[in-house]
């Protein structure tokens, strides 16, 4: 009906991620355990991967039951030779109490990174997401001079930095080829 221009049916609509997870969900299995994933030009890998991310996002009270409801999802990937295609399981049953582990520290170092980026906005230190002001190669440095100190927490910090503006860590400057007020601009 929808091809026709009419108004899908529930059974072709997308289900809503935050509404109906297990659905949604079990739609993304069914496409990334598919031969090649028909329709799609994302790696049948990804499909799964991208829908468990906008599930987590959309509702994540609700995933861990809809995972357990979905059960194993098994994806084809091509090996790392290039010459084969291998199953990748994902959300094994023993997987799912590893996932609340996961889930668990992720939201208490989230947390900790909130309460000291807020004491550091108190003291006037703001601006990361914005490239005139702080570039990549600053926060990179800042990064691995975090690594040298030893704060898992500041690293994690300046690593969402970068992640969220879609930066890289950037090669470190060597001593030998720093610039001078020689060198030309």
């Amino acid at each position: 009906m929808a091809s026709q221009g009419g108004i899908p049916s529930y059974n072709e609509s997308t289900p809503c991620p935050a509404c109906n997870t297990i659905l949604w969900l079990a739609n993304a299995k069914n496409q990334a355990s598919a031969p090649m994933a028909a329709g799609s030009d994302m790696p049948t890998e990804q499909i799964w991967l991208e829908a468990l991310r906008v599930a987590h996002r959309e509702n994540p009270g609700g995933v861990h039951a809809a995972l357990e409801a979905v059960g194993e999802v098994q994806v084809r990937v091509q090996a790392q030779e290039q010459t084969a295609l291998v199953v990748r399981t994902y959300n094994s049953p023993s997987q799912l109490g590893e996932a609340a582990l996961d889930d668990a520290a992720v939201d208490a170092i989230a947390l900790n990174m909130k309460v000291k980026m807020a004491r550091n906005r108190a003291k006037g230190r703001s601006g990361w997401n914005d490239e005139t002001i702080c570039t990549a190669d600053f926060l990179s440095t800042e990064l691995r001079e975090h690594v040298a100190k030893g704060d898992p927490l500041d690293v994690a910090i300046y690593a969402m930095m970068l992640h969220l503006r879609g930066e890289t860590i950037s090669a470190p400057a060597c001593s030998t080829h720093l610039p001078t007020e020689n060198d030309p601009a």
